[in-house]
C-alpha cells in the first residue's frame, strides 16, 4: 500500500457519513423506526460512533507517527548526483527514465516502461449497480535514470502502489528484470503479495501519468442465439513514458557488478515525477504539529461523546468522569511532549550530519595534499594550516562553533585552490579533477545539511514559543537551539 496523504477534510466528512449511518440504521417498517430514536438505541449507538472515532482518531496518529518518520529520512537525504550513489547507503536523486525496450500500454498504444491498466465491468445483475473489476494488470521492462552521462538501475521487484487508486493485483515482467541486473528471481506480484522478494517495506510507490481515466465505453457480444448482450465498460490507464524526469529515493544495492536503487526493510523506493521538496510538501503541507493536535482533537472529541452515550445507559460516579477528563488531558500533554522531545533529537542529529558532512570533506584534503607537494613546496605555511583541518573539523559542540570551523576551513581550502591555479599541469591531471568533483559534492553535502539543520530548528523552536508547546519551555528545561548562521 502507498504512504495515504492526509487530508483533514476528508477525514472529517469520513467520520460524519460514519455517524450519520450508525444513527440510521434500522429496520425498514413503521414500528421499528419508532424504536430508533429511543434514548436507550440512542445511546448504544452514540457510542458506537464514539468508538469509530477513537478507532479511527488513534489509526490516524499512528499513521502520522510513521510516515512522517519516513518523510523526515527522505528530506534528510541531500539530493546528489548518480555517479556519488554509494552501495548499501540510502540515495536521494533525480533524472530520466531510459530503457533499452519499451512497452506499448494496452489501452492508449504509448510507449513505456511501465504501465497499469484497469478495466470495470458495470453489474447491473444486483439491486444497485456496481462497477466491478474485470481486469488489473502492470507490466514493466527493465530501466534506468540517467543524469547527464551517468545511469543507474532501478528495481521495481517490490513496488506497492502506483497512486492510481488501484492495488496492483499482478506484476508480470517482460523478461527477468532482476536477471538484467545479475540474478535469475522471477518477479511477479499477485494481490499485492510479492512471491519472491526481500522483507517488503510497505510504503514504495510510483508516480505514473494518467492517460485514461475511467473511460467509459459498450460492448456489444453475441451469445449462442440470435440473441446477444451489451457490456458497460470503463478502462484506466496509468504510464510512465521513456523520457519523464524524476526523483527518485531508495537503497542502493550493488547486484551484479551494477548499482541499483531499489527498496529495503528500512527505506522504501519512491520515484515521482515532481521535485523532492514538492514531494515532501505534498504529505502535510508542512503542517505536522496541525496534524498531531488533529488527532488528539479526534480522541477527545471520542472520549466525551462516548461517555455522553454512557450516561444515557447508567449513571456514573463523578469520580470516573473526571479521571476520564484527566485521562484525555493527560493523553494531549504527552503527544506535544513527545513531539518537543523528537524535534530536538532531530536537531541535535542534524547537526550530526553537518560533523559528518565536515569530516567526509575534512578526510579528502589529505590526498590533494599529496597532489599539490609536488608543486608548491615552497607553500608551506598554506599546506600546514590546511593539515590541521581534519583536527578542527571533527565534532563541533554547537552550531555556533560548527559554523566558526567551516569558515575557517572554507579560507583554507580557498588559499590551497589559488594555489593550484599557478600550476596548469596539476590543473590537468585526473587526479586533481577527481577530487575537485567529490569537493564540490561535498560542498553541496554540506550546505543541503546547513539548510536541513536551520529547518528543524525553526519548526523546534517554534514549536515550544507557541502554544501550548510554550508551556513546557519552562518546566522541562527546553531552551531553542541556535541556527548554524555564517558571517557575511
Amino acid at each position: 500500500m502507498r504512504m495515504e496523504r492526509l487530508d483533514f477534510w476528508k477525514t472529517m466528512a469520513l467520520i460524519i457519513g460514519a455517524a450519520v449511518l450508525v444513527i440510521s440504521f434500522g429496520c425498514g417498517d413503521d414500528d421499528c423506526i419508532k424504536e430508533l430514536f429511543t434514548p436507550l438505541a440512542l445511546a448504544i449507538k452514540i457510542i458506537i460512533v464514539a468508538t469509530i472515532i477513537l478507532f479511527y482518531a488513534l489509526h490516524n496518529a499512528q499513521k502520522i507517527s510513521v510516515y512522517e518518520g519516513i518523510i523526515y529520512r527522505i528530506d534528510r537525504q541531500p539530493s546528489v548526483k548518480i555517479r556519488m550513489a554509494t552501495a548499501d547507503v540510502p540515495v536521494s536523486t533525480s533524472g530520466t527514465v531510459v530503457a533499452d525496450s519499451l512497452l506499448k500500454a494496452p489501452y492508449s498504444g504509448k510507449d513505456c516502461v511501465y504501465y497499469h491498466a484497469i478495466t470495470e465491468e458495470l453489474d447491473k445483475s444486483r439491486e444497485h449497480a456496481k462497477w466491478v473489476t474485470m481486469e488489473n494488470r502492470a507490466e514493466y521492462v527493465p530501466f534506468r535514470i540517467r543524469d547527464g552521462k551517468d545511469e543507474i538501475g532501478v528495481d521495481l521487484n517490490s513496488i506497492d502502489d502506483d497512486i492510481s487508486g488501484y492495488k496492483i493485483k499482478d506484476l508480470n515482467k517482460v523478461g527477468l528484470f532482476r536477471e538484467s541486473f545479475g540474478t535469475n528471481i522471477p518477479v511477479t506480484v499477485e494481490y499485492g503479495v510479492p512471491l519472491k522478494q526481500v522483507p517488503s517495506q510497505t510504503n514504495s510507490e510510483i508516480d505514473c501519468v494518467k492517460t485514461m481515466d475511467k473511460v467509459k465505453e459498450s460492448i456489444f457480444t453475441k451469445n449462442f442465439f440470435i440473441f446477444g448482450s451489451t457490456k458497460e465498460l470503463r478502462r484506466t490507464e496509468y504510464i510512465l513514458p521513456p523520457g519523464t524526469g524524476v526523483f527518485v529515493y531508495g537503497m542502493v544495492q550493488k547486484t551484479g557488478g551494477e548499482l541499483v536503487i531499489g527498496e529495503s526493510p528500512g527505506e522504501p523506493l519512491i520515484i515521482s515525477k515532481r521535485t523532492k521538496d514538492e514531494y515532501v510538501e505534498d504529505f502535510f503541507g508542512g503542517r505536522v504539529n496541525r496534524a498531531i493536535y488533529w488527532s488528539c482533537f479526534l480522541v477527545s472529541v471520542a472520549m466525551v461523546v462516548f461517555f455522553a452515550g454512557l450516561r444515557f445507559l447508567m449513571p456514573l460516579p463523578l469520580q470516573l468522569l473526571m479521571a476520564a477528563e484527566f485521562g484525555i488531558v493527560v493523553f494531549l500533554l504527552a503527544r506535544v511532549y513527545n513531539r518537543i522531545v523528537l524535534l530536538r533529537q532531530r536537531t541535535r542529529d542534524s547537526l550530526g550530519q553537518i560533523d559528518i558532512q565536515l569530516g567526509r570533506r575534512a578526510n579528502l584534503i589529505p590526498g590533494m595534499l599529496e597532489a599539490v607537494k609536488k608543486y608548491a613546496e615552497y607553500e608551506r605555511t598554506v599546506l600546514e594550516d590546511i593539515a590541521k583541518l581534519r583536527a578542527m573539523v571533527l565534532g563541533p559542540a554547537n552550531a555556533s562553533e560548527g559554523a566558526a570551523v567551516y569558515e575557517k576551513e572554507a579560507g583554507h581550502l580557498k588559499r590551497l585552490f589559488a594555489v593550484m591555479e599557478k600550476y596548469p599541469e596539476l590543473r590537468a591531471s585526473d587526479n586533481f579533477r577527481k577530487f575537485v568533483e567529490t569537493l564540490a559534492d561535498s560542498e553541496e553535502r554540506i550546505s543541503y545539511a546547513r539548510s536541513f539543520y536551520n529547518r528543524t530548528v525553526l519548526k523546534y523552536n517554534t514549536l515550544i514559543s507557541t502554544f501550548p508547546g510554550m508551556l513546557y519551555a519552562p518546566l522541562f528545561g527546553f531552551r531553542k537551539a541556535q541556527y548554524f548562521s555564517l558571517e557575511k
